[in-house]
């Protein structure tokens, strides 16, 4: 009877383990999907700006604050920062404004300034609230205007995953 019980006892655990680890993944990919969502539905809106500035059509009036302002302050955006890089490196406009004018170099910009396509990496753990920085080019045809970069907070996974722990 106490063998029968240890094994039942060490299948549910292990049930346990797997269930969690597999929705875990499954959490994260959502994750990544709402942020590369986010950041394509980014990109016209801020290239065009960038256009419109380097055609004349516009002047630069804050707009890219403004975008930025309102990404970072729409909590159900879950944006943590934001940031519009010249081809560069050099940042037009942040959500922290003491980065403004600077030229980042680390190797998460220069990744992000060499991609053709949205790149995503994990800054942090995501489930001790880290953020998945997602970069995306903003040009039209092969003229390249800058690149978005944003980090899509990943706060509250670390509550899902207990309540999850807990049902399971």
């Amino acid at each position: 009877m106490a063998v029968g019980a240890a094994a039942v006892f060490v299948v549910a655990l292990a049930l346990h383990t797997l269930i969690v680890d597999e929705e875990k993944r499954h959490i994260l990919e959502r994750k990544e999907q709402a942020a590369r969502i986010l950041a394509t539905s980014m990109r016209l809106p801020f290239t065009q700006i960038l256009l419109y500035e380097e055609t004349g059509l516009v002047a630069e009036a804050g707009l890219l604050d403004l975008y930025i302002s309102r990404m970072v302050g729409n909590k159900e955006m879950r944006v943590s920062y934001a940031m519009v890089l010249d081809p560069e490196g050099v940042v037009l406009s942040h959500s922290d404004l003491t980065q403004f004018h600077k030229r980042l170099d680390d190797p998460l910009s220069r990744r992000a300034l060499a991609a053709t396509d949205l790149v995503l990496s994990y800054a942090g753990d995501p489930f001790q609230g880290g953020v998945i920085d997602v970069a995306a080019p903003l040009n039209v045809s092969s003229k390249r205007f800058g690149t978005l970069r944003l980090g899509y907070s990943l706060s509250g996974l670390a509550e899902e995953v207990r309540g999850l722990k807990r049902k399971v």
